[in-house]
């Protein structure tokens, strides 16, 4: 459930948004029924009526600058290689600009983003984490603005080994775009991370850690992220309040060398393809297939065949 402020005397919005999260098998570690509190920011713009820019400031727990839209009805779990269920505490500035053909609206943002790095050593944050996104979006003539982003995020954490603590740097970087054609929308993102395996991650209880020791030497763990995905919206084609989209995502990590003996992930993906229909202009009902495909290192390891899981899922909202 989520409530949105919106003052527009005053330039401020903002959202609380918050679930509860129940269905685990493990009650004691899953939190069945336990209230989360997932969103909650205010945003202050600092413009008068006319402006053609507009600075504005974020402060509180929102997504990180790399988290990116799909259009999976799956909002409550990680599709391989995505990034939806993190919202970390953060400091944002940023500019709205509009150019006419184009609009862009670049930020800055200063975030705690240390649960995106692991670590088989002991590990402590020396400074806050930093990200910058800019977003763009520009006509093409083609129906609704096509949108492309590119983003950057950097942590330094100390790294206790050897008997010495060390700066160790991890960072991602991504760009995607959004291109519609009228009723049909295609949507592609991609990303290269160091050291930066919370991110993307398919569960934790699989993902690599960021960082390991090889004897004496520290290894950082890479990972590469990619998704595909295509929707249709019958709405707009025949007024038809139906949609269908489906997607590909994915994610590898390399560098695993000497964690070959644990049964981490190698290799993540999800096939997904959903159907949504809008019953009223406050109610919709969707329902969606997601595939789950995994390569193992370890004990579980075979180089020819992956682990699959199959899950699907009824999904009910309603706007007030």
């Amino acid at each position: 459930m989520g409530f949105n402020l919106d003052n527009k005397a005053e330039g401020i919005k903002g959202l609380i948004e918050g679930d509860f999260k129940g269905g685990g098998a493990n009650i004691g570690t899953d939190g069945n029924g336990k209230f989360r509190l997932r969103r909650a920011f205010f945003v202050k713009e600092f413009c008068q009526e006319g402006c053609n820019y507009t600075p504005w400031l974020l402060v509180g727990q929102d997504y990180s600058p790399g988290n990116f839209d799909v259009y999976s009805l799956n909002g409550l779990n990680n599709t391989a290689g995505t990034d939806l269920t993190k919202k970390i505490p953060q400091v944002a500035f940023g500019v709205k600009l509009d150019l006419g053909a184009a609009k862009l609206n670049p930020y800055i943002t200063f975030e705690d983003i240390q649960g995106y790095v692991t670590s088989k050593v002991s590990q402590r944050a020396s400074m806050p984490g930093i990200g910058i996104k800019v977003p763009v979006e520009f006509e093409t003539g083609l129906g609704s603005p096509a949108k492309f982003y590119a983003q950057f995020q950097w942590q330094q954490t100390k790294q206790t080994y050897n008997n010495s603590d060390n700066d160790e740097n991890s960072y991602i970087i991504g760009t995607g775009l959004e291109l519609p054609i009228y009723a049909f929308s295609l949507k592609g993102d991609v990303y290269y991370a160091k050291a930066f395996t919370g991110f993307g991650a398919p569960t934790d209880k699989i993902s690599p850690p960021s960082f390991y020791l090889n004897g004496n030497s520290l290894e950082k763990v890479s990972s590469t992220g990619w998704a595909l995905q295509a929707k249709v919206d019958f709405n707009k084609l025949a007024q038809v309040p139906i949609s269908i989209a489906g997607g590909y995502s994915q994610i590898i990590y390399g560098n695993l060398t000497t964690l070959s003996s644990s049964d981490y992930a190698r290799k993540a993906a999800t096939v997904y393809a959903n159907l949504a229909y809008n019953l009223t202009k406050s109610a919709s009902l969707g329902l969606e297939y997601d595939r789950n495909i995994t390569y193992y290192v370890g004990s579980k390891n075979d180089p020819n065949h992956a682990q699959y899981s199959n899950q699907v899922f009824l999904v009910g909202t309603y706007k007030f």
